[in-house]
């Protein structure tokens, strides 16, 4: 069972996606790396929300970043 935290965060990220807040900035506070572009930046969030409250797969932040 969820703990009020975990509940929180899933409710915090999922407003922030549905906002359109997490974008190249908030990718290279996360990661300190650059995005390939701002709909690359957001799909990473998408896949982290997914791994970390739907049982999805772990980014491979390879596929995200600029090299």
């Amino acid at each position: 069972m969820p703990t009020l935290d975990q509940e929180k965060a899933k409710t915090d990220m999922a407003f922030l996606l549905s906002e359109h807040r997490l974008g190249l900035a908030e990718f290279h506070a996360a990661t300190s790396c650059t995005a390939k572009n701002g709909d690359v930046a957001r799909r990473f969030f998408e896949d982290v929300y997914r791994f970390a409250f739907e049982n999805g797969e772990e980014p491979d932040i390879a596929k995200y970043w600029n090299r």
